[in-house]
């Protein structure tokens, strides 16, 4: 079986499917009580091959395994000190200057100013566009927010899906080289930095191995693609 071959099979695209779609959850809002139940209850993943993807997923399951009665409490705490951050004390003069947290959005990153809803954002609302595609944007204010990103990454998986089903793998291709594009434009131009502001302002080691996980699928994944593509 060649690497494009491997690539559209259907029972590898299931699974990237199901990896963007946890991944974009999980960033997108708190865990809820039934979220994270099954998180808890859901079986140790087959090793992948990949150091830096099974290290991310060890790290959460290790996190996972400890849960207690105050679990959803400090990750639903952890995810405001990660993603938002609070507001600064004004009375204090010696409070720190620079980000409070991992802004989850492209532009934050990649902007002169780094403020949101720059040029960067508009290119991604106008890919989602060109697809007709709309993410789900609970509580999100913007299109270039990595649930945002991660969901796209996910519904042109589901078009690949479709595609090989209906026996036209030349379209199915056609989504894998978007999604290479897509990477390679946006995600990895920002989600490396993002990663590491993650690490910093934690607090849950569950949150932090989030954002490794989410970083190293996507460098796994764009290798992949690459591969396939002979490119």
């Amino acid at each position: 079986m060649s690497s494009l071959d491997r690539m559209l099979s259907e029972e590898l695209l299931q699974e990237r499917y199901e990896d963007y779609a946890m991944l974009s959850r999980l960033f997108r809002l708190e865990i809820d009580a039934p979220l994270l139940k099954d998180l808890i209850d859901s079986p140790v993943p087959e090793p992948s091959g990949n150091e830096a993807i099974d290290a991310s997923y060890a790290e959460m399951r290790a996190y996972l395994d400890e849960a207690n009665d105050r679990t959803k409490s400090n990750l639903a705490i952890d995810y405001v000190i990660s993603f938002i951050g609070y507001p600064p004390d004004p009375n204090d003069k010696n409070r720190p200057k620079g980000p409070r947290a991992a802004v989850p959005y492209e532009s934050v990153y990649v902007s002169r100013n780094g403020s949101l809803l720059q040029e960067s954002t508009l290119d991604v609302t106008a890919t989602y566009n060109a697809y007709g595609f709309r993410p789900t944007k609970t509580r999100i204010d913007f299109d270039d927010h990595i649930a945002c990103e991660l969901e796209f990454m996910q519904f042109l998986t589901g078009q690949e899906i479709l595609a090989v089903r209906e026996g036209e793998p030349s379209k199915a291709e056609g989504y894998l080289r978007e999604q290479r594009d897509f990477i390679d434009a946006h995600m990895l131009t920002w989600v490396p930095q993002f990663a590491q502001l993650v690490q910093q302002f934690s607090e849950t080691a569950f949150y932090s191995a989030l954002a490794k996980l989410a970083l190293a699928v996507l460098e796994a994944d764009r290798d992949r693609i690459s591969q396939a593509l002979e490119l």
